[in-house]
């Protein structure tokens, strides 16, 4: 059925209430819980959405947990093995290399 002045069907009103729901329960208190009850209890549709909404919640956050990257191994490249190159040009910052007739 169609809301002649918002023109919602009674699934989009039960998701709208649902998201309402989801985001007063964590600081609810014990008339809330109550009336949150008597919301479910009212129509399966509010069951059916806030069931919905939960799971959506729950795939969205663990879609934006970052991953545990602290028991991976880290990358190595494959020419990381050899050893690095010698550095002849702080020699030839330091007064240059020896000529060759006297580096014998």
């Amino acid at each position: 059925m169609v809301d002649e002045w918002t023109g919602q069907t009674n699934v989009d009103a039960a998701a709208d209430e649902a998201v309402a729901w989801h985001l007063r329960l964590p600081g609810a208190g014990a008339e809330e819980w109550h009336a949150f009850t008597d919301w479910l209890e009212a129509d399966p549709a509010h069951g059916d959405a806030y069931d919905a909404l939960t799971r959506a919640d729950a795939e969205l956050d663990d879609a934006l947990t970052p991953p545990d990257w602290s028991d991976t191994v880290p990358f190595t490249a494959a020419n990381d093995d050899r050893a690095a190159p010698r550095r002849r040009w702080a020699l030839a910052a330091f007064g240059g290399l020896p000529p060759r007739e006297l580096a014998s």
